[in-house]
């Protein structure tokens, strides 16, 4: 931990004509070792009444603020993400109290390096005015495979690396807490012969690098859902024997936060699999490859990448209610049209439409 000068500072007052009350704050701030992007801040505000706190932090711009949820006590603790690596920061904390804006005195330091792991991205504007803002969060599928919160220039301030470098990771999400990054690392490339669904390792790693706990889920591959209670959703293998074949089809299983597995849906309960059907080298039969959860509906959307299909499940009965797609679609393709699309990787639903990302391009006629 890196402790302030005095550890105790000082408030002084910022708002013309307020009076400042009596207190002080005590305040410690480490830099992540494991992620040196990462701050991590802990205090205690002590001025009796407070009405609101906030982390400020600022390079070369203006501060930009970030509230704190303060315990019965006064105390927080607050993660900072989204700074960039190699680069000179100020910290400081402000509280609101009786209509006066109190701040504390500045404190600085300095992020660490991108690890040499990491690819090299750059972004092109398409038009300059445009600032695009935000973050985005992805997994790079290479050898060793990494989770990386890239920011508006494409400056990875986040980043993750695999342990096992020979499998990849295969899904990465913020979990709904804000706390963790939830990470799936899954072997694509499970043998369909061997009817193995081993355990595949699902990670929850705190922002700050401090903590990895990883759970084996049999067969997880490709995509993952949280909801709302915790309880975390997954596309996973369900390979059976056929004729003395082990075919490998996909089912929906979840991971309540008791730590017990149940399956929702599988795909050998709503179609057949004929032998005359081959499987695709390397994907098996179905081949799930996306996951969506619709929490008001109470409903999964499952993508089936090798039937060129979309469904839709009732999560408490696992009925598939529609099917977008071929074959069997419930909805009319347009005239002379065969596909409205192929080998389609991930989507999202929009209330009354659907974007899907399609391999093939435009609609088949």
């Amino acid at each position: 931990m890196n402790k302030l000068p005095g550890l105790v500072l000082a408030l002084l007052a910022l708002a013309a004509g307020c009076t400042d009350p009596s207190g002080d704050i005590q305040l410690d701030f480490q830099v992540s070792e494991p992620i040196p992007t990462v701050v991590s801040v802990e205090g205690l505000v002590d001025l009796g009444e407070v009405d609101s706190a906030h982390v400020e932090l600022r390079s070369q711009d203006d501060w930009k603020q970030i509230p704190v949820d303060l315990d019965a006590n006064f105390g927080f603790e607050q993660v900072l993400l989204g700074q960039k690596p190699d680069t000179e920061y100020e910290l400081r904390v402000t509280a609101e109290s009786g209509g006066a804006t109190l701040v504390s005195e500045t404190a600085s330091f300095k992020t660490g390096p991108i690890p040499p792991y990491l690819p090299h991205i750059t972004t092109t504007a398409q038009d300059e005015a445009l600032d695009p803002g935000g973050y985005i969060v992805t997994s790079v599928i290479s050898f060793p495979s990494v989770v990386v919160i890239l920011d508006g220039d494409g400056e990875p301030v986040w980043w993750y690396r695999a342990e096992n470098e020979e499998v990849p990771i295969t899904r990465a999400r913020l979990s709904n807490d804000g706390r963790s990054m939830l990470i799936l690392i899954s072997d694509l490339v499970l043998h369909e012969n061997n009817g193995d669904n081993g355990d595949q390792p699902f990670l929850r790693v705190r922002l700050d690098g401090s903590e990895v706990i990883t759970t084996g889920v049999p067969g997880a591959h490709h995509d993952f859902v949280e909801h709302a209670d915790g309880t975390v959703a997954f596309l996973a293998h369900d390979i059976r024997l056929v004729d003395d074949e082990h075919v490998r089809g996909d089912r929906i299983l979840e991971l309540t936060p008791d730590g017990d597995l149940v399956e929702v849906w599988s795909v050998w309960d709503n179609m057949d699999f004929y032998l005359d059907q081959p499987q695709s080298p390397g994907t098996g039969w179905t081949h799930a490859n996306a996951l969506d959860f619709d929490e008001d509906a109470d409903e999964y959307t499952i993508g089936l990448r090798n039937f060129s299909l979309i469904h839709r499940i009732d999560r408490a009965s696992g009925t598939v209610l529609w099917t977008l797609g071929s074959p069997g679609s419930d909805y009319q393709l347009p005239d002379g049209c065969t596909h409205l699309f192929r080998h389609q990787h991930q989507f999202e639903v929009r209330e009354n439409s659907i974007l899907v990302m399609d391999n093939y391009g435009a609609i088949d006629g």
